[in-house]
């Protein structure tokens, strides 16, 4: 994908707030997967910056479902259902992210943030760098 729209590897990739939807919607092996295409489509040297959403934000995550009518419940109890199984099954956790991604050749993780929702809620972002 990066060598037909960028003509090769791109040296910066940001990734805010998604962590926590790849993973519930396609798993442990989803998150893996987003991982090592990042990890594939950075240059040497590159930096990717990432925000990990805390595990307590998962179970809020399925209550977020807007129904706006009848016809809608149906889709929302199915994606609702399949999210409560998928996170029933996550074995990796996000607290362990870090070690997935030393794992795959990204540079320890150097703490560029931290910011708290208007929940109360902790959110960090890491700065990585490809080797």
């Amino acid at each position: 994908m990066a060598d037909s729209l960028f003509g090769g590897r791109i040296e910066n990739s940001f990734s805010l707030s998604v962590t926590k939807w790849i993973h519930l919607n396609d798993g442990d092996a989803g998150i893996r997967a987003f991982f090592r295409r990042v990890n594939e489509v950075l240059r040497p040297g590159g930096s990717f910056v990432l925000e990990i959403q805390p595990s307590d934000s998962y179970h809020k995550a399925r209550r977020m479902h807007p129904v706006r009518n009848h016809a809608s419940v149906y889709r929302l109890l199915t994606i609702v259902a399949q999210q409560k199984l998928k996170a029933a099954v996550l074995e990796l956790k996000p607290e362990q992210f870090g070690d997935e991604l030393t794992q795959l050749g990204f540079s320890e993780s150097e703490l560029t943030g931290d910011k708290t929702e208007g929940g109360g809620e902790s959110y960090c972002c890491w700065l990585l760098k490809t080797s």
